[in-house]
Formats: C-alpha cells, sequence, structure tokens
C-alpha cells in the first residue's frame, strides 16, 4: 500500500481551489418586463443558467412598464418575486437588477459576457456591440434562444396570456379555428388527422364560397389556386387551408405526375405551402387532359369506374390500394406546417404585438 504524505490532501486541494478562482466566471444577461413568467420566458431563462456562471437579470421598472406596456402589469415588487422563485431552482448565483430603459447596462458595464435573447428580439441588439467597441469594452456574445410556441403554433407572448387567447403555458382557451376551401369531406377528414398529430384544441369547418379558374390546374397555378383558395377562406379564423391537385410535367424524362399542393394563411397573414409525394399519371390520361378533361374525368372516360372504385382517389385506383387521395391531401397539409413547427430554421419573426 502507498502511504501518503498527511499535507499531501491540503496541497492538493489548495491547488484545486485557485485552480477553480482563477478560471474564467462567464455573466450572462437578460432583460424584460416578465409581467407574467410564462413557458418562453423560462425558456429564456433556462438558456441564461445554461451559458453563463451566473446571470444578471434586467426587470423593467413600474415607470418603465407604463409608458411603454399596453395591458396591465403587476408590481416590480410582484415580477421580481416569481422570478426569484423560478431562478432560485437552478442552484446558481443571480441578480436582478431595475430596468430603467432598453439597453440599461448592455452599453456600459465592463463584466458582461453573454446577451441572451429570444428570437423576436434578436434584430433590437444589433447595435449594442458597436456601442460597446466604441467605448472600449469587450463585445457580448450573443445567445439567441428560439421562439417557443403555444399550441395554436403562434409563439407565446404576455400579450396573448393577458388577452386570454392562451394559458401561460400556452395551451389555447378557445378552440383553435381552421378553415379548408373545398367541397370534399376527404379534404376536411385529411385535415383532421394532420391536425390532431400537432394539437388538441381545434375545430375544423368547410368553407365553400370560393371559385376558381379551372378545376385542373397545370405545374405553377396549382400552388396558385391552392392559395386562392386559402385566402378566400380564412375570414376570422386562425388558419385557412387550401388543396390542389395538379399535373406537374417532368422534361427530363417526358413524364407527368399527378402532385398535391397545400396552402396555409394564417391571422397574421403569412402562407406557407407544402406538396405531396407523387405519382406518375398513366400516358392515356395525359391525353385526354390536355384535351380540357380533369384528371377523374379522364380516369373514368377511359377506364370507367366499374372495377375502380373511386373512394381511395384515382391513385388507390392505379396503385392496388398502396396508396390514396387521403394520404397524400395528408402530406402536403403536413409540409406546409413544417416551417410552423420549427421557427428557429425558418425565421419566424411574428408582428410586434407578440413582444414578450
Amino acid at each position: 500500500m502507498t502511504n501518503w504524505h498527511p499535507w499531501s490532501w491540503k496541497i492538493n486541494d489548495e491547488i484545486i481551489l485557485n485552480l477553480i478562482r482563477n478560471l474564467p466566471h462567464v455573466i450572462a444577461v437578460l432583460g424584460g418586463s416578465f409581467s407574467i413568467l410564462h413557458s418562453g420566458h423560462k425558456a429564456l431563462i433556462r438558456r441564461a443558467f445554461e451559458v453563463g456562471d451566473s446571470v444578471v437579470l434586467g426587470l423593467t421598472t413600474d415607470e418603465y412598464v407604463q409608458k411603454h406596456k399596453v395591458y396591465n402589469v403587476g408590481s416590480y415588487g410582484k415580477r421580481e418575486k416569481n422570478l426569484i422563485n423560478f431562478m432560485s431552482t437552478f442552484n446558481k448565483p443571480f441578480t436582478i437588477r431595475p430596468l430603467e430603459s432598453r439597453e440599461g447596462a448592455l452599453t456600459t458595464s465592463p463584466d458582461l459576457d453573454i446577451l441572451v435573447v429570444s428570437q423576436e428580439t434578436a434584430a433590437n441588439v444589433v447595435g449594442i456591440n458597436e456601442i460597446r467597441r466604441s467605448r472600449g469594452l469587450k463585445q457580448l456574445s450573443i445567445e439567441v434562444v428560439p421562439l417557443v410556441l403555444a399550441e395554436d403554433l403562434f409563439p407565446i407572448s404576455s400579450t396573448r396570456v393577458n388577452r386570454r387567447e392562451i394559458r401561460s403555458n400556452g395551451k389555447r382557451v378557445q378552440p383553435v379555428k381552421i378553415s379548408i376551401s373545398t367541397e370534399n369531406d376527404l379534404k376536411v377528414s385529411a385535415t383532421n388527422d394532420v391536425f390532431r398529430k400537432i394539437m388538441k384544441n381545434f375545430t375544423v369547418q368547410k368553407f365553400t364560397d370560393y371559385s376558381l379558374d379551372t378545376d385542373q390546374p397545370f405545374g405553377e397555378d396549382t400552388e396558385k389556386y391552392a392559395t386562392t383558395r386559402a385566402i378566400s377562406g380564412l375570414r376570422d379564423n386562425d388558419y385557412s387551408i387550401g388543396v390542389e391537385s395538379g399535373v406537374f410535367y417532368n422534361s427530363y424524362n417526358d413524364i407527368y405526375y399527378d402532385v398535391h399542393v397545400a396552402a396555409i394563411i394564417d391571422r397574421q397573414s403569412r402562407i406557407t405551402v407544402g406538396y405531396s409525394s407523387g405519382f406518375e399519371i398513366p400516358p392515356e390520361m395525359v391525353d385526354s387532359i390536355k384535351r380540357g378533361y380533369n384528371e377523374k374525368e379522364a380516369f373514368l372516360k377511359i377506364y370507367g369506374n366499374e372495377n375502380h372504385p373511386m373512394d381511395s382517389g384515382i391513385a388507390g385506383s392505379i396503385s392496388n390500394n398502396t396508396i390514396n387521395r387521403r394520404e397524400l391531401i395528408g402530406e402536403s397539409i403536413r409540409n406546409a406546417l413544417v416551417p410552423r413547427l420549427a421557427p428557429l430554421y425558418y425565421q419566424y419573426m411574428p408582428d410586434s404585438h407578440y413582444r414578450p
């Protein structure tokens, strides 16, 4: 057995303590009113503790709030207490300081290292480092925290909680209102299938008061008419959807494909588009379509419907039901929702009334 000198533990402890004392201490800073401590705020604070050894939080004063907020905000003391309760769970040192201006100490304090901001407020801090540079201060690293979405895929915000649109955890108070412009119940069913995987509290209604120049679009016109359908049905809904089945030509192999296109417009007038997988249209049908028939008419004209029931659409009939139209419609709607599910990758910037 090795004999350890009795002082060896003390020496090693002192070395370790000195190393710890000399390690760089990273200070993360963030600020806001935090009028309602919702899930978006918590994500912002959580990230600050992840990147910093300690956190400095600037909390807007009552005077600042009265000048800049259009909704009722709790007192500084109440907001501070809520923050202390939450921030104490991270077992790291933190400080809450009164914030009397948007910049606070960001342009004057030499001790700060990382500025933590939400995706929607990132543009507001562009000039901070320029001012610090002009004053001989070190540059701040900018940590952008992705938007936290409510159940309805719009950002969580204090404004929305105050309006009783959502709860602080992002759940909707009233159902999300979704319209789809169609006379086909199959599209309504496919819409329900897709949204059921994303949210619980929603309703889908059919909108039929729209008009199109054709019932058989080609190429880019498919996106045009899908968007026309969507815009027509928006009205007072949260989302409106238009789905079109179009004929797309691939010049590389000289083949025509059937592809479903979904356009989704929301109450902020943002439009996203998605496409289904495509299948080759039989050449005989292509000739009829070029002569003015739509796909269904061309199919029934050539093949009849005695041995080809149309419950699953043309896709089901020509694929021995390995695919069906409901699935293709659902694919296009699902794919149109992708940019809404991941705002960090698609740089979604909501309107100003969704500021935290």
